[in-house]
């Protein structure tokens, strides 16, 4: 089907206050930042306590994992499908599939969790080596 024959979800709303934008911006760009910094902090900290791969392994999983498991509960489950946060700011969202069906992007969760131990690998095998 062409591209045209859909419509989008979401309609162009005013903002809800003055300066909501800004603060949407404001803390996009804290989250950016805080997830490398949270890893480079993990990673200076085990350099400077000489720990070994495995040490440096399992606490990158564990970051890795505990982001996934806050990723899945408080947003894909708690915010999309209990709290209609969303629909209360897009009203017009209120139908749409994602929020009836929790894990809608499941295959994309479980790729991630195969995924995160030969990242979390990865960095302890870099960090080893500084």
């Amino acid at each position: 089907m062409p591209l045209e024959m859909f419509e989008p979800a979401v309609l162009e709303h005013k903002e809800p206050f003055r300066g909501a934008r800004v603060i949407g911006w404001i803390l996009l760009i804290i989250a950016v930042l805080t997830l490398p910094a949270a890893f480079l902090y993990g990673a200076w900290d085990g350099i400077r306590h000489d720990f070994t791969f495995w040490q440096f392994a399992a606490r990158f999983w564990t970051m890795l994992y505990l982001l996934k498991a806050f990723d899945m509960i408080c947003f894909d489950w708690f915010l999309l499908t209990k709290s209609h946060f969303y629909q209360h700011f897009y009203p017009e969202t209120e139908g749409c599939q994602g929020y009836r069906k929790f894990g809608f992007n499941l295959k994309e969760q479980i790729i991630r969790l195969i995924v995160y131990p030969f990242v979390a690998f990865t960095i302890a095998w870099v960090c080893t080596l500084l």
